[in-house]
């Protein structure tokens, strides 16, 4: 983030110097990768409960499907992402036919899939709302709890963002950390 001089006395495995003027611009900051409004990382604060991801059977469906027939509905909800053969990416659950095991998607299928033995992947999905572009996540999910958020492609030009957990639990919660005004590192006395 800046320069620390190996002649500081505070320089060691447990201290490292940090500026304090933040009026000074200057810390010898490389400006490579330096970008306003970044979105980055998105970090869990809390892991909530009964997350999971789930391979579901389903039974055939052609091209241009927006309803599909799950062998099960148990651990899926909407708004949980949708991955598999013919679907769309970025494809999730719009709403939920539980007495029915139907599920509706939030695109049609682009190709026929389903069938004995193919499955779908149904996930837990990161939606992320903000005045910038282009920022995606994914969720690691471990015993019930969403561990750690994954931004997939880096946004940029945000000035606010949050992200919301969708899935089939509960109570999880997470932080979207945006990089201040001319990037990260500009100024490391005030950001730090």
């Amino acid at each position: 983030m800046f320069n620390a001089k190996p002649s500081n006395k505070y320089v060691n495995t447990d201290w490292v110097p940090a500026p304090k003027n933040t009026s000074q611009l200057d810390y010898g900051v490389n400006s490579t990768g330096v970008v306003e409004g970044e979105l980055a990382s998105i970090i869990v604060t809390a892991g909530g409960a009964g997350y999971y991801h789930n391979n579901v059977t389903v039974t055939a469906y052609l091209t241009g499907c927006s309803t599909l027939t799950l062998a099960n509905t148990t651990n899926v909800s909407a708004n949980m992402t949708v991955t598999g053969l013919g679907i769309l990416t970025g494809t999730y659950i719009s709403s939920i036919d539980t007495p029915n095991n139907k599920i509706t998607l939030s695109s049609s299928t682009s190709a026929n899939g389903g069938g004995t033995g193919n499955t779908l992947a149904i996930s837990t999905r990161i939606y992320i709302e903000g005045d910038g572009t282009d920022a995606e996540a994914s969720a690691t999910v471990a015993n019930g709890n969403v561990s750690k958020i994954t931004v997939t492609t880096v946004g940029t030009g945000y000035s606010y963002a949050n992200a919301t957990i969708y899935g089939s639990g509960t109570s999880a919660n997470a932080r979207v950390v945006i990089a201040p005004k001319y990037g990260h590192a500009y100024n490391p006395a005030k950001e730090l």
